[in-house]
């Protein structure tokens, strides 16, 4: 999958250990000194490595290439920074989420390897462990959910840095909403949020993003959380729930948001993108002493920026979708990598919405994080100013140039 991986060409190399000839021994000397010198300067020169080969890029495009340069005269600056003599080995955690996209594609893509990496995908059960592997030096990458448990921990012993948008809900990429059990839809009981006065209500996750997409809807009906009954249940379970009738509603992310739907189960309501548009749902992020290497930095933000955007032109809601040539290239490294096994689901799902140019909405950090501590979640709120690192993210930009759908 993806562009063939350059390799260098396998050099046969003598062995100096062998090849003792047996010759009369009065020719001995002459001809085992003359065999040895062969050996030696054969010995002496080394076949290139992989790694010393894949120095010679391949030409830019003439995207790539600056006003300055013509397509012949150089390699274009994405692999200009790249290519060391020996990679770079980097641990990035996720946890088969969808929003972990640009980094699986990025992977599959090898625009990591062009980028000088080797990297290791390390699958965690719960965002939660993330942090100890990155305070820990286990990791050096990850893509994190955006909630309390990050802000607290960038406030404690964790100095993590932010480094590019994760995750959204720009307009076209609601992939999380708020459903209704779909007999309360149907029946009118539920069509606006003062109908959830008394209802049961279910998020994944307490102090999460979930709860401030919640929260503002119930603020619409004039509504707090004290209003209702607020339920945390896993996302298979709400499914479960809302078969028993047992659940009114949800704040649900895809598939099983769409699940919910298709199985006659659920309504969309309340759509992520039009509750609150561009919330920055997730980020990527670095460990502290990966921050600190502003080359590998660099390079790991091409790479990754490189496969958002793959990404993007298999999913953009201007010219994405089953029909767009990259769709079903990217619907395959999805299905290997995330929980969304199923490729015929990504022509139903709303996808995640993934920066083309890596932007954090901060604005939005900042306004989430002020209902975490409002809600009693952060005691000691950080400076995102200095968590926020947008450095690594603009350097691929202009190495790249800004995105262009085709």
């Amino acid at each position: 999958m993806g562009p063939p991986r350059r390799r260098a060409s396998r050099q046969l190399r003598p062995n100096c250990d062998r090849g003792v000839i047996h010759v009369g021994l009065d020719r001995l000397y002459v001809l085992l000194i003359a065999f040895l010198v062969v050996i030696i300067s054969a010995c002496a020169t080394e076949p290139a490595t992989d790694a010393e080969a894949d120095v010679t890029a391949e030409p830019g495009t003439d995207a790539d290439v600056s006003d300055d340069q013509t397509p012949d005269s150089t390699a274009d600056d994405s692999t200009a920074d790249a290519e060391p003599t020996e990679r770079t080995p980097v641990t990035v955690g996720g946890i088969g989420s969808l929003s972990d996209a640009g980094i699986y594609v990025a992977f599959e893509q090898g625009y990591f390897e062009e980028q000088g990496f080797d990297v290791t995908l390390e699958t965690f059960t719960s965002a939660l462990d993330i942090y100890p592997s990155l305070a820990a030096g286990q990791i050096q990458v990850t893509r994190s959910a955006q909630g309390s448990q990050l802000f607290n921990a960038i406030a404690g012993d964790i100095p993590i840095r932010i480094v590019a948008d994760g995750g959204n809900t720009c307009p076209g990429y609601g992939y999380l909403g708020i459903t209704v059990r779909a007999d309360l839809v149907e029946s009118g009981e539920v069509s606006e949020p003062a109908d959830l006065t008394g209802r049961s209500i279910a998020v994944a996750g307490q102090g999460g993003i979930s709860d401030i997409f919640l929260e503002r809807v119930l603020e619409e009906g004039g509504l707090t959380f004290d209003d209702v009954d607020h339920l945390e249940l896993g996302f298979p379970e709400q499914l479960a729930a809302f078969g028993n009738e047992a659940l009114d509603a949800a704040v649900m992310i895809e598939p099983t948001m769409t699940a919910g739907i298709e199985q006659g189960l659920t309504e969309l309501v309340w759509p992520g993108d039009e509750i609150y548009p561009c919330a920055q749902t997730a980020m990527l992020v670095y460990s502290p002493e990966f921050a600190e290497d502003a080359d590998a930095g660099n390079r790991f933000a091409i790479a990754y920026l490189q496969g958002v955007r793959d990404y993007n032109e298999a999913f953009s809601r201007e010219t994405g979708g089953p029909d767009s040539p990259m769709f079903d290239e990217v619907v395959d490294i999805l299905t290997t990598h995330t929980r969304v096994t199923d490729p015929e689901a990504y022509a139903s799902i709303v996808p995640v919405g993934l920066h083309p140019d890596g932007d954090v909405n901060v604005d939005a950090l900042k306004d989430d994080m002020s209902f975490y501590v409002d809600a009693g979640l952060v005691e000691e709120p950080p400076d995102l100013d200095e968590a926020v690192d947008m450095s690594f993210i603009e350097h691929a930009v202009e190495v790249l140039g800004p995105f262009q759908a085709d």
